[in-house]
């Protein structure tokens, strides 16, 4: 059913994040700010920029590696504080006002950063120390500022999705191994269980091979309702289904089923 337990919620959702330890779900919201819900009681918080937040709108939302919760703005990146039940700058001159779109923590407790205007930036989980991918970076160039999805293979690469340049592939240890330049709008990436890559795009769904090359093509022709997918909508469920969104309504299948077949 239809959830109707913040009505200052609106229905423009944007992110959610489940903090698991005490049964909380984060929401994000465009422009009414982010709730913490309690699942158990129905009793919520509202946060807005007189919490700490730069900005009411909330574009995703990610736990790192010690369950902190990192908040993705139009005007900086926040950490949430529950012991003061606030949220904190990280402290970085671009990080901290740049429009941030998307998050993707790894297993070595790093984090990865997708912007709008600034490229990909790592924060390394140990050190803290920021890495950044821009177009005009010669040792870590970037296809596009604006990074739209991330999605870590089995192999510990980084695929990166942008917005007007393609996708490219990033190695564990920062270099650059494939930069795609097809202008294709990369809306969302996931992987399956045979550690092939699924990316939604602009002109339909794209599958690569473990090794990045492109395995097979997906559009109109084979079925779905629009080559016009959604930007950051998509989920793997436990099941190995891939659920995607487009313009034209929800698009699932699995993975092992797909045929590239042009129907008449």
């Amino acid at each position: 059913k239809p959830f109707d337990g913040i009505p200052e919620a609106g229905v423009n959702i944007h992110s959610l994040a489940y903090d698991r330890r005490n049964g909380v779900m984060w929401i994000g919201t465009f422009l009414n700010g982010l709730f913490r819900y309690n699942i158990s009681d129905g009793s919520y918080r509202r946060y807005l920029v007189s919490n700490g937040l730069d900005s009411n709108s909330i574009f995703y939302l990610a736990f790192d590696s010690d369950s902190t919760l990192n908040v993705a703005t139009p005007r900086g990146m926040r950490t949430y504080d529950p012991a003061t039940d606030t949220f904190n700058v990280i402290n970085h001159p671009r990080l901290d006002w740049t429009f941030v779109y998307t998050f993707l923590p790894d297993s070595a407790g790093n984090m990865w950063v997708g912007t709008t205007t600034e490229g990909l930036f790592r924060i390394d989980g140990k050190s803290g120390a920021i890495t950044a991918w821009t177009p005009e970076s010669a040792e870590r160039p970037l296809a596009d500022r604006f990074v739209t999805s991330l999605c870590l293979d089995r192999d510990g690469k980084l695929w990166v999705g942008t917005n007007n340049g393609g996708m490219q592939i990033i190695n564990a240890d920062g270099s650059t191994e494939i930069n795609r330049n097809d202008h294709r709008t990369i809306c969302a990436i996931t992987d399956d269980a045979g550690g092939n890559i699924w990316v939604t795009t602009s002109n339909g769904i794209y599958r690569y091979a473990p090794d990045g090359s492109e395995s097979a093509c997906y559009t109109t022709g084979n079925g779905l309702p629009t080559n016009q997918m959604n930007l950051s909508s998509i989920f793997k469920g436990s099941d190995g289904r891939i659920y995607a969104g487009s313009i034209k309504g929800l698009v699932s299948f699995r993975p092992t089923e797909a045929r590239t077949e042009s129907k008449p």
